[in-house]
């Protein structure tokens, strides 16, 4: 069978290894102590969640997504408490904070997924793979170094932005000079990953994360033809090969 060579832009975080789990345990801590040091009962625990997202996404909207926009949402969120209780607030347990938020990157491993080397290792082997990933270049790069992937994925394949939209999509492509009829956007995020690859024109796999993060959650109202779906990525493999037998057949058809 003839196969076609594609540009797979595949992301990082929750598709290739763990992230969001590590996040909610390390959020689940975080409220742990709000709850102590403010004499909360449990049934608080969602208030203090929704306001660390609330901070959350004014961090991102300011500077995208960065490790220090998501420490600096659990000290606002530390402080607003202490404001809205009148209860002093101490530089002591904002240290706790900053440390506990810094565990999350600093030498911390994020496990890859099962059967994720396999994978990526036969689709080396037909095709180019791109990881698209967002966050702070160091702590991005460690996550990749630390799971050998950049025996994968050489140095001028790793693309890392501080966030993912139409807009630095396209860019992308265009300073890359990739072609959109060969690409295929590959990720967990319907808002990161998978919209905006359907709004430039190109192909999208969307593989659901096993933790997801409300920040990914959107509805889609139709499917698009060029939308595919996986239940994990060891199925990626399948589903391009199917879809290059459906394209050689259109081709053979003109």
């Amino acid at each position: 069978m003839i196969i076609i060579k594609y540009n797979l832009l595949i992301d990082l975080d929750d598709t290739l290894i763990h992230c969001n789990k590590y996040f909610k345990e390390t959020i689940d801590s975080f409220t742990d102590y709000i709850i102590n040091w403010f004499g909360l009962s449990l049934v608080e625990k969602s208030k203090i969640k929704e306001k660390q997202y609330e901070f959350d996404m004014i961090e991102i909207k300011k500077c995208g997504l960065t490790h220090h926009g998501f420490i600096q949402s659990l000290i606002n969120t530390y402080k607003f408490f202490s404001s809205e209780s009148g209860r002093k607030h101490y530089q002591l347990e904002e240290k706790v904070i900053y440390d506990l938020g810094m565990s999350l990157f600093k030498n911390k491993h994020y496990e890859l997924y099962q059967n994720i080397l396999p994978t990526l290792i036969k689709l080396s082997k037909f095709h180019n793979l791109y990881i698209y990933t967002a966050g702070n270049t160091d702590v991005q790069l460690n996550k990749i170094e630390s799971n050998n992937l950049t025996e994968i994925f050489p140095q001028k394949n790793i693309i890392i932005v501080l966030q993912k939209n139409v807009e630095i999509l396209s860019k992308i492509l265009i300073e890359r000079e990739i072609s959109k009829n060969n690409t295929w956007i590959i990720g967990n995020s319907l808002k990161s990953d998978i919209l905006p690859a359907l709004e430039v024109g190109i192909n999208a796999i969307h593989i659901p994360a096993e933790v997801e993060w409300e920040y990914n959650k959107v509805t889609m109202e139709t499917t698009p033809s060029n939308l595919y779906f996986a239940s994990n990525f060891a199925e990626i493999h399948n589903i391009l090969n199917n879809s290059n037998v459906k394209k050689l057949e259109r081709q053979s058809l003109i």
